[in-house]
């Protein structure tokens, strides 16, 4: 959206009881148009018109200069030099028309707000004739916005029979280009001696104001723009002047970008939560957003506001079962070049991170005489051994006082047990969170008795076998000793 302001008009200069006229204000454009990525704007403001200057003795009354725009305002027209000898001769310098401010697009689309009217002079003891000609009622929707139309100036007050100068009309507000009374008419001087009694000098006509057909207009104020400048004192005997009044007020041109909220999405995982955006059709391209600014309540990553250039953030370190509520604004590239610009925030969202459901915990065991172990194999996926505070082993039957629960440490050595017997047992894991795991699976102990070892002795020879033992050995030798003695 942008809103276009047309400087004010400056005011007129006072005669001897008779007011100069006070400026106009500009006018006030409001339009709005589609931003791309790539296209940019440029912009002027106009400046305010200059005030008249009130009668003086023996000088003529200056008309203010017309502010600087696009178009510039009128020159307000001046009074001619008073009568020496009439100390009453004279009057009031019409006040400067204000410049137009102005807008373009990509060089395609335009956009100008006319400036006010500058107040003519007072003349004659007569206040500035202050109803306007040409009063706009709407910006024009035109192709002829393009082009700037200079205010015209005010009609130079004139000399009348008796030299009793006619005040200086107010100089024309800026416009733009090929329009009926597009830039404000310089208003007429006031009375000029000759049977024109009734009004002092008449204010410059309000600019006209226009917009290209690609812009959508919101809203057109004749005199919503810059303020004119009120006139100066009603009095000026021509030795004590008043000052000139201040000029109109200088116009301008604000672009606040029309971006609708984004909508916050907050993600909740176990201890986790992920934050994201959907962005506003006003925002077509992710291309131009520079940054989200996410504000969380528990905060969240580390920071408030917590700002990422890309989303879908990674998952951020939160709380199992504490809410938490998000709202988010984006930033995106000023087309002209600027600061940052941001929508405005979003609705909150909320979520509420919770715990995966665990998993049992694979058991082991071992048997033995009178005794077993149980141990754990393997934790759940998402149970870190860090996570395990301690365990809880169950056996049945109970051996009575055997296990003695909570356990710190696995493999437990389950002593007194009965040889013969089975046993069925679990492992609960306890986690430091507060949590626990479902029971295991149930593991065997059958615990048997440890046959011992016993020698087997070797059978005897007796009487019998060991004389056959003699009488084979003796055959043995006898028969080498023969062998030898050969």
């Amino acid at each position: 959206m942008i809103v276009l302001n047309g400087a004010g008009g400056g005011a007129g200069g006072a005669d001897q009881d008779g007011a100069g006229g006070v400026g106009a204000s500009g006018s006030q454009l409001v339009v709005e148009l589609p931003v791309q990525p790539g296209k940019t704007a440029v912009y002027d403001f106009g400046l305010g018109g200059a005030s008249g200057v009130s009668y003086t003795h023996g000088f003529g009354s200056a008309g203010g200069v017309g502010g600087i725009g696009t178009g510039n305002g009128g020159d307000g027209g001046a009074a001619p030099i008073s009568k020496p000898s009439d100390v009453n001769s004279g009057s009031g310098g019409g006040g400067g028309g204000g410049g137009a401010s102005y807008l373009g697009y990509d060089g395609t689309m335009f956009a100008r707000a006319g400036g006010g009217g500058g107040g003519g002079g007072g003349s004659w003891a007569r206040d500035a004739y202050t109803n306007y000609l040409f009063q706009p009622t709407a910006a024009a929707s035109t192709n002829d916005c393009f082009a700037p139309l200079q205010g015209q100036p005010g009609v130079p007050g004139a000399d009348s029979g008796n030299e009793r100068g006619g005040g200086g009309g107010g100089g024309g507000g800026g416009g733009y280009f090929n329009q009926p009374s597009p830039a404000g008419n310089g208003g007429a001087r006031g009375w000029d001696g000759a049977g024109a009694p009734i009004d002092g000098a008449h204010n410059g006509e309000t600019g006209g104001s226009c917009h290209s057909p690609g812009m959508t207009p919101v809203s057109f104020a004749i005199a919503g723009g810059a303020a004119g400048s009120s006139s100066p004192s009603l009095t000026s005997n021509g030795m004590a002047v008043p000052p000139v009044a201040a000029p109109g007020a200088d116009g301008s041109v604000t672009i606040m970008p029309v971006m609708d909220k984004a909508i916050a999405v907050v993600q909740a995982g176990d201890g986790t939560v992920t934050l994201n955006a959907t962005l506003p059709a006003s925002i077509p391209d992710t291309s131009v957003v520079t940054g989200y600014s996410f504000t969380c309540n528990p905060q969240l990553g580390g920071s408030t506001p917590y700002t990422v250039t890309t989303i879908p953030t990674g998952p951020l370190p939160a709380v199992n079962g504490s809410e938490y509520t998000c709202t988010v604004v984006v930033t995106v590239k000023d087309p002209n070049g600027g600061p940052d610009l941001s929508t405005s925030t979003s609705d909150p969202a909320s979520a509420t991170p919770v715990a995966s459901p665990l998993a049992p915990p694979v058991a082991n065991s071992t048997s033995g005489d009178q005794e077993g172990t149980v141990g754990v194999a393997s934790l759940p996926p998402n149970v870190q051994p860090s996570d395990v505070k301690d365990y809880t082993v169950s056996c049945t039957p109970d051996p009575a006082n055997a296990i003695v629960n909570p356990v710190s440490n696995l493999p437990l050595v389950i002593t007194g047990l009965t040889n013969g017997s089975s046993y069925s047992c679990t492992v609960i894991a306890n986690l430091v969170d507060g949590r626990s795991t479902p029971a295991s699976a149930a593991v065997p102990i059958n615990p048997t008795t440890v046959p011992v070892a016993t020698a087997t002795p070797v059978p005897g020879l007796g009487a019998l076998g060991l004389g056959l033992l003699s009488a084979v050995m003796l055959a043995l030798g006898v028969g080498r000793n023969r062998k030898m003695g050969h």
